[in-house]
């Protein structure tokens, strides 16, 4: 039976293999090390995120078999099947960034529609844009965690390659989280925006 995980890729395989077709099952031979060797993948997506590569293209929803080890973040299994096949969008991530900001700030009882704004902003590729509005939630902010997720949805407008967006992206996720001490929730809401099948 296949256990559904997520995992990220770049262009390419970390090797630099082509990504296999969806369907496509990988096969590992031989020993196995997590975070060494074998094929990789998280439960959760935002360990997904935390694993990725620096040049992640592509969020792929994967089904595995023959799991050898498990860490908190990532585990390691011996095959390894894409199910489906997600790109990165820069204005998602940061959409994403706003919004798990906006959350945040809610669960600790402040209303900062500046975030509101930015993540509108993000849609459209505004990034002075989102960059002025979530500027303006970070002087709003009064509680620590909404602030530091005000300021990583700052952080992640203001980052113009997709690794830093998404370190952003992932430090605000963390943040609204604890604000809100609901990760499901949160996830649910990365899954939603980072996917091309939602809208």
């Amino acid at each position: 039976m296949s256990t559904l995980v997520w995992h990220l890729t770049g262009p390419r395989l970390r090797g630099g293999a082509p990504i296999p077709s969806i369907g496509v099952t990988l096969v590992h031979e031989g020993p196995i090390a997590i975070g060494q060797r074998g094929l990789h993948a998280s439960r959760r997506l935002i360990d997904a995120l935390s694993c990725a590569p620096q040049s992640a293209a592509w969020i792929h929803r994967v089904g595995v078999e023959g799991v050898e080890m498990e860490h908190r973040d990532k585990l390691v299994a011996r095959r390894r099947t894409i199910l489906a096949s997600y790109p990165i969008d820069l204005r998602r991530v940061v959409r994403l960034a706003c919004e798990c900001a906006a959350l945040g700030a809610w669960c600790a009882g402040l209303y900062l529609p500046e975030l509101i704004e930015a993540s509108e902003q993000a849609d459209r590729g505004d990034w002075g844009a989102v960059s002025v509005s979530a500027g303006g939630a970070i002087k709003a902010a009064v509680s620590a965690s909404a602030l530091a997720a005000a300021r990583d949805a700052k952080a992640a407008a203001n980052s113009a390659d997709r690794a830093g967006a998404r370190a952003s992206a992932r430090a605000a996720l963390w943040a609204s989280a604890a604000a809100a001490n609901k990760p499901p929730v949160v996830e649910a809401r990365a899954v939603a925006l980072m996917t091309e099948e939602i809208s």
